[in-house]
């Protein structure tokens, strides 16, 4: 990515957007990676209440993408199971940034912020996320708009907003096809077709 610039990676679930990211982000940078996304879940019929503990007890529950990027990477490397990689190498790379707080935000020349799960993200916000870049900093977006689900419509969505305007000079867009999960990702594809 040039300077100043931000990817839109866009795939099914299972095609790597969030592995992707996060390995360049990782390469990229020896800063601290400042990641973000919607607290939403799937629909309020399944809610489970207030998370207790701190902010990033609360929002660690919600990174779940980025533990098992991390896992993927290093379950491998001396030393590290998934509970070290939890609680002592995601903190060491990351900081979260919790939706509702990036106002007022900026991220800096040499920052990189990921936004994991940006179908869910109304298009105020994906403006607002847009806005915070300076000059020199770089911004992942990951989504898929057949994750939408009941949360937001599709048409409010701000990944189909922004998927309209494109293409643009800032931003490089990136459509992942191949899906490397398991087999029960193609049956899980057709049930949301």
């Amino acid at each position: 990515m040039k300077e100043s610039e931000a990817a839109l990676i866009t795939g099914r679930f299972g095609s790597g957007k969030t592995l992707i990211a996060t390995a360049m982000a990782l390469s990229q940078t020896k800063r601290k990676i400042f990641i973000t996304r919607p607290p939403i879940g799937i629909s309020s019929a399944y809610d489970i209440g207030f998370l207790p503990g701190s902010k990033d007890e609360k929002m660690l529950e919600w990174a779940g993408g980025f533990l098992s990027a991390l896992n993927y990477m290093y379950k491998d490397s001396k030393g590290m199971n998934y509970e070290n990689i939890k609680n002592q190498l995601f903190f060491e790379k990351f900081e979260i940034i919790p939706l509702n707080m990036i106002q007022g935000v900026s991220i800096l020349e040499g920052e990189i912020l990921i936004v994991d799960e940006v179908q869910l993200i109304t298009r105020e916000y994906m403006s607002m996320i847009l806005s915070r870049m300076s000059e020199g900093s770089k911004l992942f977006l990951l989504g898929d708009l057949y994750q939408t689900y009941s949360t937001i419509s599709k048409k409010d969505s701000g990944l189909y907003r922004l998927q309209q305007l494109l293409p643009h000079e800032a931003i490089a867009h990136v459509e992942l096809k191949n899906i490397y999960r398991n087999k029960l990702t193609d049956l899980a594809m057709k049930l949301t077709e």
